[in-house]
């Protein structure tokens, strides 16, 4: 008896922590010029698993996806609370000499509170 309730426990706990975080995939395009110089894009936002807006202690895409059209796209995936309600991020690229180039425009948003188990972002590197 004692064993299967721990067998349980231990199984809601599991499905508890699934449900805690929100898998989200990252992919951005219009980077063509950057996977050619050999340069690193990084996801960089508010959250720790994004480096707290600290580029150096963010996250680099590695994955190297090459579209039928042409078009590279760089992945890479993250479990972000979803107590979080929002998370902020832009994307920055790592330069040869170890600084960075941050992408234009405003910072991007993810809603994680209702968000499904998993989520892919699609996006296009803003100049």
């Amino acid at each position: 008896l004692v064993e299967s309730e721990l067998l349980n426990a231990s199984g809601n706990a599991s499905e508890m922590a699934k449900r805690a975080f929100v898998s989200v995939q990252f992919k951005v395009s219009n980077v063509r010029q950057f996977i050619e110089t050999h340069q690193n894009i990084h996801v960089v936002g508010s959250d720790i698993a994004l480096g707290q807006w600290n580029p150096i202690a963010s996250p680099s895409l590695k994955a190297v996806k090459s579209l039928p059209d042409g078009t590279f796209v760089l992945c890479g995936e993250f479990s972000l609370p979803r107590s979080l309600g929002q998370v902020e991020y832009k994307y920055c690229v790592e330069k040869s000499d170890g600084s960075f180039v941050w992408e234009g425009g405003v910072n991007r948003q993810i809603k994680l509170q209702d968000a499904p188990p998993s989520m892919e972002l699609r996006d296009v590197w803003h100049t």
